[in-house]
């Protein structure tokens, strides 16, 4: 009889739970979809969150043949948004939009940390119907579930959440709670250190149907050009070196994931 509950268990996992993997490079998109990537979210400087996608990333990413999905986001660090930023953006909306990306990814703070529900109201009529992802902005949220229920309200289609921890099976719990608090009125998606060997157990804690992950490991030294004999100049506050690891999209972690939720 066990063994018998555990396959039904794996079968209703293989049949419902998908894989988002973020990238900012659509060289990776390809790759991605064939190692078992349902969509894809393309961004730009994952290294600092995940920035606004280009046009031009956004064609070539479609290539892969699975939904594509646009990050609107105009900086790293907080979600406050003024007139100009708001304007700026449904600027880069209609641009992801027209070309071809399937929804669009984006989030809306007040200094409080509510949603900032104006803004979002602005975000949301440049969509014009294309489906809308809020972002892990939400984790900042001072009230998560009053804050689900304004995003839903405001007619968002998608969450991506770790619960507010560092890392989605930190906050399982609360992922939870926000699972049970959507019933299913919008998709929730588990994201923030998202790997192989903890996917099943986020799925089973939490009862998301969806898991975010970026997927990124260091490029092998064969495929590394660095320059030697001279000392790096760093290009900026963040620049972490010409001696830091490129990191890459690894292909085999989006495999191992699809292989432990049973589906292959």
């Amino acid at each position: 009889m066990q063994g018998n509950s555990s396959g039904r268990k794996r079968l209703i996992m293989a049949n419902t739970v998908r894989i988002e993997v973020c990238i900012d490079d659509p060289s990776f998109a390809s790759a991605s979809a064939a190692a078992g990537a349902d969509r894809i979210e393309m961004c730009s400087a994952l290294d600092l969150g995940g920035l606004t996608a280009t046009a031009n990333t956004i064609e070539r990413s479609i290539h892969s043949g699975i939904p594509v999905t646009a990050m609107t986001r105009l900086r790293p660090g907080d979600f406050i948004l003024d007139p100009e930023d708001i304007s700026r953006m449904r600027d880069e909306i209609a641009s992801h939009i027209a070309a071809g990306a399937e929804g669009i990814v984006l989030g809306a703070l007040k200094a409080s940390g509510e949603i900032d529900t104006e803004a979002l109201s602005w975000l949301l009529d440049a969509c014009n119907g294309t489906p809308v992802t809020f972002h892990r902005a939400f984790d900042h949220c001072s009230d998560r579930i009053l804050g689900l229920e304004q995003i839903i309200d405001a007619g968002c289609q998608r969450l991506l959440t770790s619960g507010g921890a560092p890392s989605a099976l930190e906050g399982v719990e609360e992922v939870a709670r926000i699972v049970e608090a959507a019933d299913g009125r919008i998709e929730v998606m588990a994201g923030g250190g998202v790997r192989p060997g903890c996917g099943a157990e986020l799925v089973r804690r939490s009862g998301v149907q969806w898991l975010h992950l970026s997927a990124r490991g260091p490029a092998s030294a064969a495929d590394v050009s660095r320059q030697r004999g001279s000392k790096p100049v760093p290009l900026g506050s963040l620049d972490p070196g010409s001696d830091a690891p490129r990191m890459v999209t690894d292909p085999q972690q989006i495999r191992q994931l699809a292989i432990e939720l049973g589906r292959e």
